[in-house]
């Protein structure tokens, strides 16, 4: 036997030995030893937490460094308790992979100065493997998946539920993996920001008596305890800082920084900030009259529409085009600087007719850019447009965006596109536009998700509302708001075409 072996099995013996005896502090002072890491407090806690109790829910806001935390505690686990397992799902699997299983394999591949830890880390699925030793292993599992985890038992398992928050992770995900704590020597961890509601399935375990919780804010990183001078040392990249919290207030809550003690207990006597604020920097549910993070304010709109106003130039540089379904209208609308013109509107899928009158329109400007929205018949009035003047860019909700690491789809895009144009000074004199701008407002509400396709190692992009809830809410398809969007998209993102050889300006 090397000395390494040697010198590793002395170490983990020292270790496991303080496990067995319920020292609350062997975890954090194994991490330090075997992985060379700076155990923040806030992580300490963390760890006494999984130490002392069975099951545990992690409640934090972000920038706490709770992911690499539980990953330390991974590659400490097995090296440490045997026969020791250790399994894993989460909320989003992508992100599972990338912000858990990562750190999982590096560690692992680089402790004791770079020696590395006992065992093969491998990558679909995820998982550590020990030769000789198949009791003794890490593996990650898509939240889906977990019900083959039942049954699962060893001297020592430990499972993490990372992203409890999220949708994929349901009641059955608890179950299976509650079903692995089978003795005292057992522990589960659940992970997760707070819901935006009571309706989420985190509810459960707030009301099990058999599930301790902690929770963490933003305020109790240890960047932010360094830069107040609270605690010694360097900061820690990745973790949450003053300027970061400072940012993200006058961001969320639209107000100037009131002081780092005043924002800390603001949501203490406020329930109108916003639910960002809440739960990204607090790490709280929001309360229900906390407001919600949409694209549109309904006061944006309100500043925005003036029923007198007219365009500052004459001819519009980019045309949005819906094409009409049954019931519909066909509508275009027009940009003029920072003015949404309605060039047209007409009831009813005289498509022949509609696409006759609005080449008539289009003649008589320098060719404009034309982004038109039409599906089935509709898709004749597009193609017409197209061979006539040759500028059309077809336009899809569903489709991916220009900016595909920013946004979900080009919807998404459009609203976030018209709500930054309007925040700019654009102004519309159109009641009908007016009109379903305002019920969109009311109805489209920003949500963040992980897409693991996006960008390198996946982006957290915006995903808005469908469109289908404002078309019940309004009653009607929003098709003046659906045309004033896409002339809108079309003039801020460059995946038109060149049309400098159509332009006369």
């Amino acid at each position: 036997m090397s000395t390494t072996e040697t010198s590793l099995r002395d170490v983990s013996r020292r270790f496991s030995e303080r496990a067995r005896r319920g020292d609350p502090t062997w975890l954090e002072d194994a991490i330090e030893a075997y992985l060379d890491v700076t155990v923040t407090e806030a992580q300490r806690k963390i760890c006494r937490a999984i130490v002392e109790n069975e099951k545990l829910l992690v409640q934090t806001a972000n920038g706490i460094g709770k992911s690499f935390i539980l990953a330390c505690v991974t590659n400490v686990w097995l090296v440490t308790l045997s026969p020791g397992s250790v399994l894993a799902t989460s909320g989003t699997y992508p992100k599972l992979k990338r912000t858990f299983c990562k750190p999982v394999e590096s560690l692992h591949d680089n402790a004791l100065g770079g020696i590395g830890l006992p065992g093969e880390y491998k990558r679909s699925p995820p998982r550590i493997e020990i030769d000789g030793r198949p009791n003794q292993y890490f593996e990650a599992a898509s939240p889906k998946d977990t019900g083959e985890l039942e049954g699962v038992h060893g001297g020592y398992v430990l499972g993490i539920i990372e992203e409890a928050d999220k949708d994929d992770v349901t009641e059955a995900t608890f179950d299976s993996m509650e079903s692995l704590v089978s003795d005292q020597r057992d522990r589960l961890v659940a992970i997760a920001n707070p819901p935006e509601d009571e309706s989420n399935s985190l509810q459960q375990l707030y009301e099990d008596p058999t599930w301790e919780t902690i929770r963490l804010t933003s305020f109790d990183s240890h960047n932010v305890h360094v830069e107040r001078g609270t605690v010694d040392g360097e900061k820690i990249d990745g973790l949450a800082t003053v300027w970061k919290i400072k940012q993200d207030w006058e961001s969320y809550v639209g107000e100037e920084w009131p002081g780092f003690e005043q924002a800390k207990t603001a949501h203490v006597h406020r329930d109108d900030l916003d639910a960002r604020w809440y739960r990204r920097r607090i790490g709280v549910t929001p309360p229900a009259s906390a407001s919600v993070y949409r694209p549109l304010d309904p006061s944006l709109v309100e500043t925005a529409y003036d029923p007198d106003a007219t365009p500052t130039r004459e001819t519009p540089s980019e045309l949005g085009i819906d094409v009409a379904r049954s019931g519909d209208e066909t509508v275009a609308f027009g940009v003029h600087n920072r003015f949404l013109k309605n060039e047209y509107a007409a009831r009813g899928t005289d498509h022949v007719t509609q696409e006759q009158r609005l080449a008539a329109k289009i003649r008589e400007w320098p060719t404009p850019g034309l982004a038109v929205d039409a599906v089935g018949e509709g898709s004749g009035l597009a193609d017409g447009l197209d061979d006539r003047f040759g500028t059309v860019t077809r336009f899809k909700n569903q489709s991916e965006a220009v900016d595909g690491t920013a946004y979900d789809d080009k919807w998404a895009e459009s609203l976030g596109l018209f709500a930054t144009w309007l925040e700019q000074g654009g102004t519309f004199a159109d009641s009908d536009l007016y009109e379903q701008a305002k019920v969109a407002a009311r109805t489209i509400q920003w949500e963040e998700k992980h897409l693991g396709s996006r960008g390198d190692g996946g982006a957290d992009v915006l995903a808005a509302t469908p469109k289908a809830e404002v078309k019940e809410r309004l009653g009607r398809s929003p098709d003046h708001l659906d045309a004033a969007l896409m002339a809108v998209w079309l003039s801020e993102t460059e995946t038109s075409r060149d049309y400098s050889d159509y332009f006369d300006w």
